[in-house]
């Protein structure tokens, strides 16, 4: 790695002193950091009052990375809104200590952005229980109960259930998971980020009258004994938009696979993040944006008439994301196709359009080794 030159971090900082002014700069001595130390161009760590030793206040040797203390001070500044200091963290991991690797920056930042996310998505759920799970709790118990479209039971019919470990990763509250187990699959497991839609798998499981594990986990962070223990990964509606890092999730989904396993994917069109569904087809985004979409108060997508407050991140990731990453880690693609047909209800004013973009997908992948 080029270490950055220390003009340019100081450069950076000093930047951001000028655009958020004196209150900003002065937040930024409260929390130990002085510009223009000595004369040399690198912020100063000054400790509190104290003995001197600095043991009072922030020393060289433990001070945190430059860009985590400038956001944390940033969140802080009166008025400062949070879209904005989201933004200005894009640029804020290049202020790092000469020599100092980006990676510890950028496992912190994803863990943020899915924390963050599982807060809105418990705040969700306390939603979807009031209204839409209550009628859900009802027809779970049926024995032919199923979520399936025409395009999920074909290609399941093609890929066959019987007896087959299969994942569900982002299984919100666990319905076409309960859906895999009653079509015949053998040991069914779901995992999701939310607390309280696990425990609304978990009790829509036992009203199905079908055995199905619940995991709240991160994707990123499942435990090694799931590893090589599944015939099938399956994901569907609205799940790859929550997560931070693409690469890694299909590096993960590969070692869940045992060899000849398989992925099936039935998604959004990544196209579609280009558009508001109540607007029409005027693009609000390019589609090669790479940074986050931020939500901070909006309605529900289920009951629009309820607003969720809490701040969330959606990852707009391109069709040649979803696919290269497949072929990266050993997934080799058996079936693919698009749909003029919306699966997230977001989007259903689009299917009437004469000349509309794919509104969905379809994929399939195998582990060849």
């Amino acid at each position: 790695m080029v270490a950055r030159p220390e003009s340019a971090d100081h450069q950076e900082t000093d930047d951001i002193c000028k655009v958020f002014g004196p209150d900003f700069q002065q937040s930024l001595s409260q929390f130990g950091i002085r510009e223009r130390a000595a004369g040399n161009g690198q912020p100063e760590v000054k400790g509190q009052q104290g003995d001197g030793d600095g043991k009072d206040g922030i020393t060289e040797e433990d001070q945190p990375l430059k860009a985590d203390l400038i956001l944390f001070v940033l969140r802080r500044v009166s008025g400062f809104s949070r879209f904005y200091w989201h933004a200005l963290s894009y640029r804020l991991p290049a202020l790092h200590m000469p020599g100092q690797s980006h990676r510890r920056d950028d496992l912190m930042q994803r863990d943020d952005y899915i924390e963050a996310n599982r807060k809105m998505w418990d705040e969700t759920a306390d939603i979807h229980a009031a209204g839409y799970v209550a009628g859900l709790a009802q027809r779970v118990r049926a024995p032919d109960f199923s979520t399936f479209d025409d395009v999920e039971k074909s290609l399941f019919a093609q890929i066959g259930l019987k007896d087959k470990a299969v994942i569900q990763l982002g299984c919100n509250n666990g319905r076409e998971l309960i859906s895999v187990k009653k079509a015949g699959a053998g040991r069914c497991v779901g995992v999701d980020v939310s607390d309280k839609f696990i425990a609304q798998g978990t009790q829509l499981a036992s009203l199905g009258g079908v055995d199905v594990e619940f995991v709240r986990s991160s994707v990123y962070d499942l435990p090694h004994e799931f590893y090589a223990a599944f015939d099938l990964v399956y994901i569907t509606m609205g799940v790859l938009g929550w997560l931070p890092d693409l690469d890694a999730f299909f590096a993960i989904v590969s070692r869940l696979l045992r060899t000849d396993g398989q992925l099936f994917i039935y998604e959004m069109h990544p196209i579609l993040n280009m558009f508001e569904g109540d607007k029409g087809l005027t693009a609000e985004a390019s589609y090669f944006q790479a940074e986050p979409f931020v939500d901070e108060e909006g309605p529900d997508y289920l009951d629009p008439t309820q607003t969720v407050k809490s701040v969330s991140y959606w990852f707009p990731h391109k069709l040649s994301d979803v696919i290269g990453g497949c072929l990266k880690h050993g997934l080799n693609l058996t079936h693919f196709e698009e749909y003029g047909h919306d699966i997230s209800a977001v989007y259903a004013a689009f299917e009437h359009l004469a000349k509309k973009p794919p509104l969905s997908y379809s994929l399939v992948a195998r582990k060849t080794a």
